[in-house]
């Protein structure tokens, strides 16, 4: 099964091209795969945009609801002291109307 000089000299480039073609091939396929792996990365990313404003807000939300209960909580401490003081006001007047009616 020997080739004739022929044969050698026209198998030699139609192999060296058929290589150059797959070369070709897999070069093409590559760029699509960094394509796609670029898309994957860019939607990949955003995602992560999107989780981290939710996290964010979150965040936000509890700052904001803690801050409210603060002041809740010191309107509450305000009315308790203002109640305080209005009952110690009442019973002083209290005993002074019974001290001027005494005299």
């Amino acid at each position: 099964a020997e080739l004739s000089p022929f044969e050698i000299k026209t198998s030699i480039p139609a192999a060296v091209s058929a290589g150059i073609a797959f070369l070709g091939f897999c070069g093409t396929v590559l760029v699509q795969i960094a394509q796609q792996k670029a898309k994957i990365d860019a939607l990949s990313e955003r995602v992560d945009k999107g989780f981290q404003q939710v996290d964010d807000r979150i965040d936000k939300g509890f700052t904001q609801m803690k801050s409210s209960m603060h002041n809740l909580e010191s309107s509450m401490d305000n009315l308790k002291s203002s109640m305080d003081l209005n009952s110690r006001l009442s019973y002083l007047e209290g005993r002074k109307a019974e001290k001027d009616r005494l005299r």
